[in-house]
């Protein structure tokens, strides 16, 4: 009797080492899907800028650029903290992670033309999922502002040239936007 209990406790040990070298293996998860993807707001050559962190990572270039002075209470270091914050939430919501998230452009119940973060369960832009309000130039066509955005991701920002042939950009992946900065960061 003894011998058997000795080999059936040999047994359940096996099959816990086993057990738990198979949870080793699929618990080796990449870096992006263990930390949270949280934005920071930073002064950048004398002006505001949003950035990304995930773990050690940060985004080597700016996501967004804070500059217009268009909303006198809303000054660009006053959006970029507030954007910032939203964009964290939202993440934090996505379980700190970027998948599935998209930007684009709507309007909101004051009429208002805004940037907005949605997911498969989300299709229209509202207050809970505004990140900022568009200027007056720039409401007036929000899907060049998209082409902003995404040009400027593909370090075309400086040019700022925008090729309008083709479809209209109407979502911009916010994953992609912000593991292209995080890619070009060789400590991620």
């Amino acid at each position: 009797m003894n011998l058997r209990k000795y080999q059936l406790t040999a047994q359940i040990i096996a099959t816990i080492f086993m057990l738990s070298g198979t949870t080793a293996c699929s618990s080796k998860l990449s870096a992006s899907e263990k930390e949270p993807t949280v934005f920071n707001c930073a002064e950048q050559k004398g002006g505001w800028v949003t950035i990304a962190k995930r773990g050690e990572a940060t985004s080597s270039e700016p996501i967004f650029n804070w500059q217009t002075k268009e909303f006198d209470e809303w000054t660009p270091e006053r959006r970029c903290y507030h954007v910032s914050g939203k964009l964290t939430t939202i993440v934090a919501k996505n379980g700190g992670r970027l998948n599935g998230l998209n930007l684009t452009f709507g309007k909101v119940d004051s009429g208002e033309t805004v940037i907005c973060v949605i997911n498969a369960d989300q299709k229209d832009c509202d207050r809970q999922n505004m990140i900022f309000t568009l200027n007056k130039v720039n409401a007036k066509n929000p899907s060049l502002v998209l082409a902003k955005i995404t040009n400027f991701a593909q370090v075309k920002g400086s040019d700022n040239t925008i090729n309008e042939k083709g479809r209209v950009t109407q979502f911009v992946s916010l994953e992609a936007l912000v593991n292209r900065y995080l890619e070009r960061n060789d400590r991620f």
